[in-house]
């Protein structure tokens, strides 16, 4: 995704690597791969439809200047996973609707997938919405 002309110069992507002081979120990732780690998992909890709907609103609400990579050190670092797959579902959305536009049936029917339109409305604060918009175009 990094090496795509769209996205190299997006910080909400990291390289695949962990280099020197380079965070990416690929070694937060295969950390959670390995099964000699699953003693260190935490306690699984779900949450309830409610707290769900409500940790999404305020992830949408979270204005970042550098956004909050995973890090292997803090793992599980929950909450970096969470804000920074948010706001890459509404990246990916973003870029779609702007290479496609309205015009595209099978966008216009899934872009918005079934599993999440009772939680999700794909909004940021308005000052990542108006940076958005105009990285795309």
């Amino acid at each position: 995704m990094k090496q795509n002309q769209l996205f190299i110069s997006d910080q909400l992507f990291t390289e695949n690597v962990r280099v020197g002081n380079v965070l990416s979120d690929a070694a937060h990732r295969e950390r959670a791969n390995y099964i000699d780690h699953l003693g260190s998992f935490p306690t699984f909890r779900p949450l309830d439809e409610t707290e769900v709907k409500d940790r999404i609103e305020r992830i949408s609400g979270i204005e970042f200047s550098v956004p909050p990579i995973p890090d292997v050190d803090k793992y599980p670092d929950i909450d970096s996973v969470q804000i920074i797959a948010y706001h890459r579902l509404v990246r990916y959305r973003d870029l779609v609707d702007n290479i496609l536009g309205g015009k595209n049936r099978f966008w216009s029917v899934y872009r918005t997938p079934m599993w999440a339109q009772d939680y999700m409305d794909y909004q940021l604060t308005e000052q990542a919405s108006l940076r958005r918009r105009s990285q795309f175009t």
